[in-house]
């Protein structure tokens, strides 16, 4: 029957037309407002969408730095989904959920989100609930752990003198465009991932085992834009000497700060670094005749004349990088405006523990020990302009990156993997 009279109204010429106009336009009116809140919803429901992908790719990048734990990357991701959120949903109920599994590398991100309608409740009853998930996966690149930095000398890299190159899961690089950027002896022994060099590679060692790539592309210094540590130009010790001059004297405790004209210890002294920065200025650090030297969060910077490294046979040496701070991860690093060639040599019987990273840009890591070198460090990193392996040494790249507080600074560590949103 209403039917029947809707449609009699529709077909008069007369002036109902208003009446019927009257009729209409709260349908039309609210009928829009329910494709403006299905609109509004869809694009809602596009932009949250967008919010899950790259909250849950960024937690997934970080998934490829070193030091990951689920509990930590949990935290970090609902920090940045808060943030996006904030920026995008200002004031709006939502609910993240965030699930990482650090095996299989993958980073889940859920979040629900509750709007007021904006005009009408006609097409969501009881406002608009939305939901996102985007499942990022982070697929391993290479390990770098040395780098020889120098373009154009003959073996950049060298193994001799039956060395040992112990650097099993992970890669050597050498950028010199030598036809021997790297030389590896007959009686060495060298496990690496892969040995890259730019230029070629001299493999002569009867215990090699990996996979060699020659004619790779160099790889640019990855800490050339690390800034050097802040400070004072004044020194607060000068030429400082330790030595145990008493059968019975306690170890000494030396505190952060510019040694001027290095620091040496010897004669069996025994000295605990507080956590801190130790500038080398103008003199090279030195540990000889039965000396030790122990210190945890701890960076050594290298400026100046004379400047350098020096671990001698009989040394003990037990030493890990900082877990934050502007050295964060670094255990040595030279001034970039250091002259070319400085050496920096561990001839140490007893230096089981370099946790960290080696940035010598201008000078040479030098290896002579015939005990084992870093063995116990979870993870020890060279990036030196050159590095020379001689006199029976033997030599621990290590990488277990996750097992430490110590941090791998960008760019070396875990690199190139891939990383995509899971389908």
């Amino acid at each position: 029957m209403w039917a029947q009279k809707f449609k009699k109204l529709l077909s008069a010429n007369d002036g109902n037309i208003l009446v019927m106009a009257a009729i209409m336009a709260p349908i039309v009116i609210v009928g829009s407002a329910g494709v403006i809140d299905f609109v509004l919803a869809t694009k809602a429901k596009q932009g949250l969408q967008n919010i899950a992908d790259a909250v849950a790719l960024a937690g997934a990048k970080e998934m490829t730095l070193a030091n990951v734990n689920s509990a930590t990357l949990v935290a970090s991701t609902k920090a940045n989904i808060d943030i996006q959120m904030a920026s995008h949903f200002a004031g709006a109920s939502y609910t993240p959920n965030v699930l990482v599994n650090v095996s299989s590398g993958s980073v889940l991100v859920d979040i629900e989100l509750d709007l007021p309608n904006m005009i009408t409740d006609m097409v969501f009853k009881e406002g608009i609930h939305l939901t996102a998930r985007s499942e990022a996966v982070a697929k391993s690149g290479f390990k770098i752990c040395a780098i020889a930095l120098n373009d154009n000398n003959s073996q950049s890299l060298s193994v001799v003198d039956q060395a040992k190159l112990q650097a099993a899961g992970c890669s050597l690089y050498a950028n010199s465009l030598q036809k021997d950027a790297i030389i590896l002896e007959k009686n060495t022994t060298v496990a690496a991932n892969l040995l890259c060099s730019s230029g070629g590679i001299e493999n002569a060692s009867r215990d090699f085992f990996g996979s060699e790539v020659t004619d790779c592309p160099p790889i640019a210094d990855p800490l050339a834009n690390k800034p050097a540590p802040k400070f004072s130009v004044n020194c607060d010790y000068r030429d400082m000497e330790i030595s145990k001059k008493k059968k019975r004297q306690p170890a000494i405790t030396l505190k952060p700060g510019v040694y001027c004209g290095g620091l040496r210890l010897d004669q069996k002294s025994k000295v605990t670094l507080e956590p801190g920065e130790y500038i080398m200025r103008d003199g090279a650090l030195i540990v000889e005749k039965q000396a030790e030297l122990f210190g945890d969060d701890i960076g050594f910077y290298f400026t100046g004349d004379y400047s350098g490294l020096v671990f001698e046979r009989d040394s003990q040496i037990e030493l890990a990088a900082p877990t934050s701070g502007s050295m964060a991860g670094i255990l040595f690093m030279e001034d970039a405006d250091m002259p070319l060639g400085q050496e920096y040599r561990i001839s140490s019987e007893d230096a089981r523990k370099l946790l960290g990273t080696i940035y010598l840009p201008k000078g040479t890591f030098v290896v002579d020990s015939q005990h084992p070198v870093g063995a116990e460090s979870a993870y020890t990193i060279v990036v030196a302009n050159q590095i020379k392996l001689s006199r029976r040494p033997n030599l621990y790249l290590n990488s277990d990156y996750t097992s430490t507080p110590v941090p791998v600074p960008d760019g070396i560590g875990p690199i190139g993997g891939e990383i995509y949103i899971k389908q």
